[in-house]
């Protein structure tokens, strides 16, 4: 997805506690997750002599989401939803947001042995 004239932010690993899993027993705490997300962004001229964070993205909304906002949300049964709704919330932040990968971890589905996770890759539509 990366070309000539690409920039990519990306965010990594950002731990938050949701109400996520298929069974209702599942969803009755909150339990961690890790999510990771990288947005495509369409840039501008180059950054030099723009240095300034109004021609870029502002990531601390977006964390702030990854770890508040969607502990707000509906309990999902799937970490594939949580996936979704963080992709939704980074194509709302800028329109120079061409597309957006993320991926969901739930270490708690298989213990220490390791964990579960889903990669969600969207275009804008």
């Amino acid at each position: 997805m990366i070309g000539s004239d690409s920039l990519v932010i990306a965010v990594e690993d950002v731990a938050t506690q949701l109400r996520v899993g298929v069974s209702p027993k599942e969803r009755e705490s909150p339990q961690a997750v890790a999510i990771s997300i990288a947005l495509h962004v369409t840039p501008g001229p180059s950054f030099e002599g723009r240095d300034r964070l109004a021609e870029t993205i502002d990531y601390d909304g977006l964390i702030a989401f990854l770890k508040h906002g969607l502990a707000e949300a509906p309990p999902a049964a799937l970490i594939e939803t949580v996936a979704e709704r963080a992709a939704a919330f980074a194509f709302n932040l800028d329109q120079a947001v061409t597309a957006v990968d993320v991926r969901v971890a739930k270490p708690s589905v298989l213990g220490a042995e390791g964990l579960v996770s889903v990669r969600l890759c969207r275009r804008r539509p």
